[in-house]
């Protein structure tokens, strides 16, 4: 296997870091990422040159069927897509190697096992290439015991104004029983919910 170490370190020498050019927006989501476009035009092109190929040989899908509401209480199914990639890396020498690449999707139609196994090969070339993204991150800047960790379901609870949110927010969560008491709504407003109903 030295001739495809030796290719797949000669590329990674070439492989400059991919910027976080994507913007996603979904609901009250909105962040940055690494698009799989830039990933693959990126990584692909020089490990092509070095006589690298990668082919998935295998995939292990798991597929969760979640139903839920949405904010106006009207029923929608969701698709929960896992899926556990093996990929095979191959040379022109004829030596191969195999590693593999994780993926989660959520999807309301039939698109979950595509947008997994597409997360699954980004992060594989990713890891695989040792390939930087973006600005150097916080962890490698600041130790972990300084980083402030948010309760998350918390700060969604703190976030709701109105009845139906917060009706919402429990139905869906497992967590809700946890934090009735720490509602930021009026005491008033708390005493209409019948939480052992909802």
């Amino acid at each position: 296997m030295k001739q495809l170490i030796k290719a797949l370190n000669d590329a990674n020498k070439e492989i400059e870091g991919v910027e976080k050019n994507a913007q996603i927006k979904f609901g009250n989501t909105n962040y940055k990422a690494v698009s799989d476009k830039d990933v693959k035009i990126n990584i692909g092109r020089v490990f092509t040159k070095h006589g690298l190929v990668i082919l998935p040989t295998n995939i292990q899908k798991n597929v969760e069927i979640l139903t839920e509401k949405d904010n106006y209480g009207k029923e929608k199914t969701v698709f929960v897509t896992d899926v556990l990639v093996t990929y095979t890396m191959y040379h022109t020498s004829g030596e191969s190697l195999q590693f593999q690449g994780y993926g989660q999707a959520i999807d309301t139609g039939d698109k979950g096992a595509g947008k997994a196994c597409t997360y699954a090969l980004k992060y594989a070339l990713l890891y695989a290439s040792l390939a930087p993204t973006g600005n150097i991150e916080d962890t490698d800047l600041t130790h972990s015991d300084a980083i402030k960790v948010k309760n998350t379901f918390l700060d969604k609870i703190q976030s709701c104004k109105t009845i139906e949110e917060l009706t919402f927010l429990y139905k869906n969560s497992k967590d809700a029983a946890n934090y009735k008491e720490k509602f930021s709504l009026k005491r008033k407003e708390l005493e209409t919910i019948n939480f052992d109903e909802i």
